[in-house]
């Protein structure tokens, strides 16, 4: 593993009115062109596999958000406004970047200074105003990390960050259905954009539950359609869906409860006030707080 990257400072304080302020990190982490020439990439590669597969509508989405890039990039030169920041890596600028890819297509949602989404910011927000994240000694474990944000974990002088994934940039390699920590390791465990693609959701959640500590926390997040009274399954892994194999419903807190979690369900809104959810662009899903009752077994 590298070396850790220098120590940043807290995600947040106490205002006055007794609401967590988010700070930017005094250290920036930011990898500003690397993160701008990675979007042209990816979406380069995106609107080629679209136009060859017949996606023509993410093949437009594509070239949309290249465009906006070459506009964003060139307005930057021109333009000093710091109306939104990163609260992980410390970038401040006028707006920012597009999200684009099978099945999404967001405006203002990728930091161009880490790359992190908007749903990053708010759950690094989030974990610390709720769980201390970043400055108390916890056992954390994250499956499939965000590159941004893994880089930002890992600065925390108290915090022991671990993660794994079956692919990609995780620190290890593993299968979140047959994990191989031992029982009762964690404090909290991360699963953000996750069991969306897990079909064997019940064994996944069933593992989580055996290696947090009693106590500990499942921290998630899924994609919800609200219109949807109940989940239900897909056939096969959905290609316009980055692979979801199905779609959560307004049941998704009683499915987790029957899994053995005490569930709450919190969102960004609900946490920090308006100017700070707008300047950071937090985004408005509720992130899932799952925690294992204090005396249950492995």
């Amino acid at each position: 593993m590298s070396a850790m990257p220098t120590q940043a400072e807290p995600l947040s304080t106490r205002s006055a009115a007794g609401k967590p302020t988010v700070e930017l990190p005094k250290t920036s982490l930011q990898k500003g062109f690397e993160v701008r020439a990675r979007l042209f990439v990816r979406w380069s590669r995106f609107g080629v596999r679209s136009l060859l597969s017949g996606d023509f509508d993410f093949f437009f989405n594509a070239v949309r958000s290249q465009l906006a890039l070459v506009r964003l990039i060139i307005a930057e030169v021109f333009s000093s406004s710091k109306a939104h920041a990163c609260n992980v890596c410390g970038w401040q600028g006028r707006s920012f970047y597009p999200n684009t890819g099978p099945g999404y297509d967001e405006r203002k949602t990728i930091c161009p200074g880490c790359g992190i989404l908007n749903r990053h910011r708010g759950l690094a927000a989030m974990l610390e105003a709720e769980l201390g994240f970043m400055t108390k000694d916890l056992d954390a474990m994250e499956v499939a990390p965000s590159r941004g944000l893994q880089r930002f974990y890992l600065t925390s002088p108290t915090l022991n960050y671990r993660s794994f994934d079956i692919t990609r940039f995780a620190m290890e390699q593993g299968d979140i259905r047959d994990m191989k920590y031992d029982d009762e390791s964690f404090d909290v465990f991360i699963a953000f954009h996750v069991l969306e693609h897990i079909v064997e959701e019940d064994q996944a959640l069933s593992e989580i539950r055996r290696v947090l500590k009693p106590g500990g926390s499942l921290v998630a997040q899924v994609p919800v359609d609200w219109s949807v009274e109940k989940t239900y399954e897909y056939d096969k892994p959905d290609p316009r869906e980055v692979g979801h194999v199905r779609r959560y419903g307004q049941d998704i807190a009683e499915r987790w409860r029957a899994a053995g979690f005490d569930v709450r369900a919190v969102r960004a809104q609900e946490v920090f006030d308006a100017a700070t959810c707008e300047r950071f662009g937090f985004d408005s899903q509720p992130v899932y707080f799952c925690r294992k009752p204090p005396g249950a077994d492995a």
